[in-house]
């Protein structure tokens, strides 16, 4: 397996671009500079910039936009039951995972910055020697990092990979990249127990996910006994400095969807979890320990608790995943009847460690591929049974992989 490299033209700036791709190429020093570039920038997505103007929105949202909505309810007379729905359900469950939008912006506005700067075809080039260990390319990493934006686009990128057996590897492994939905999880778990570390923390987490898909795809080559691999040709284009009318542009395609999601899937999956916590076996209830949430998750109880997790609502809450990884922390707002993310953070933190914390965190990497993701891995692949697959061994490393964590490090906490 061989690599091609070839400038997109030989302009006066050619010379300044071959020396810095020196320094960033290198064969020693590439992979290390790419992981600070990415540390850097989850320190501005969840220390600098994003976290602070979360919290001001969470502000905004659980004080005057609730209160005014909850006088205006009572003004008219609307019904406790539907006003619960809308204040408890909607503007709580939506509105505390729109908070995070702070964090997924800029964390995609750092993205664009590397995709026009012309950096994000040099960290293909720098993977390509890891992923040649593992039967890939740097082919593969493209892919991989659309990923950390959505799944279903990465698994779609992977068409461009012509070898079939490495496009079915890339296509498995694509589910273990840490998707956009799964920050208003991480930010909030962070944020409750890990606010000095917030960066490294997330940071860890996505190089996880990372660390298992290259030793997945590791196993897959010996199962389909990859050998000769496909040419990996990249064209570096010289770098330039990004344009803030581009990043502005693509930060916002790559970022509307979650908006969009928050208007439709999460307001679906909120109002599911609201309704569920509200009604039992016999009708409505008042007492949420007697719903239909609390039924399922005190049933799954025995299953979660070796892994750190000790409260139906959190069980309850990661089904709801399965749906979209961004209902999660809606759907605990809405189990633990809260009014947005301060509350919720207060109330975590006297239900996890943080050992069992970053374990939750490690689960939510891992288990279930989301409805849409799934629906992609079937298309891609033309059978049901990889999709099936995908569902039964994320589910199995995840729980395995939660479970080593919190058994030997409860040893030393």
């Amino acid at each position: 397996m061989t690599s091609t490299i070839g400038y997109a033209d030989a302009s006066k700036d050619h010379h300044i671009t071959s020396k810095i791709d020196k320094v960033v190429t290198h064969p020693v020093f590439g992979l290390p500079i790419f992981i600070g570039i990415f540390f850097l920038m989850f320190k501005l997505s969840f220390d600098w910039i994003g976290t602070p103007l979360s919290d001001w929105f969470n502000v905004l949202l659980s004080g005057p936009i609730s209160e005014t909505a909850s006088h205006f309810l009572i003004s008219i007379g609307t019904l406790p039951f539907l006003r619960s729905l809308i204040l408890d359900g909607i503007i709580a469950g939506v509105g505390g995972v729109l908070t995070f939008i702070p964090q997924i912006f800029v964390l995609f506005a750092c993205i664009s910055v590397l995709e026009d700067s012309g950096y994000m075809s040099r960290a293909a080039l720098v993977t390509d020697r890891l992923m040649q260990l593992i039967g890939l390319n740097g082919k593969a990493f493209i892919p991989l990092i659309i990923g950390f934006g959505c799944n279903v686009t990465g698994i779609m990128a992977a068409r461009t990979i012509e070898q079939p057996k490495e496009r079915l590897v890339t296509t498995l492994i694509s589910p273990f990249m840490s998707c956009s939905a799964r920050l208003p999880i991480y930010s909030l778990f962070v944020a409750a127990f890990f606010n000095r570390h917030q960066a490294v923390v997330v940071l860890s987490i996505y190089f996880l996910g990372i660390v298992i898909a290259l030793l997945l795809a590791k196993m897959y080559q010996l199962i389909f006994r990859i050998k000769d691999g496909s040419v990996f040709i990249v064209e570096l284009p010289q770098y330039h400095v990004p344009k803030p009318s581009i990043i502005m542009m693509s930060t916002w395609d790559k970022g509307k969807s979650f908006v969009k999601k928050a208007g439709t899937v999460i307001f679906a999956g909120t109002v599911l979890i609201w309704l569920l916590s509200n009604i039992g076996p016999t009708g409505p209830v008042s007492d949420i320990s007697l719903s239909f949430s609390a039924i399922i998750g005190r049933w799954l109880l025995p299953i979660f608790t070796p892994i750190g997790i000790s409260s139906w609502q959190t069980i309850s809450a990661l089904m709801t995943g399965v749906l979209a990884k961004e209902v999660i922390s809606s759907s605990m707002i809405v189990l633990f009847h809260l009014s947005g993310q301060t509350g919720l953070i207060a109330t975590l933190s006297t239900l996890f460690t943080p050992l069992s914390a970053y374990c939750l965190l490690i689960f939510v990497l891992i288990y279930a591929p989301c409805f849409a993701t799934l629906g992609a891995i079937k298309a891609e692949t033309g059978s049901t049974k990889w999709a099936v697959y995908s569902v039964a061994s994320s589910l199995v490393i995840a729980y395995a992989v939660s479970f080593l964590v919190f058994q030997i490090g409860s040893l030393f906490m």
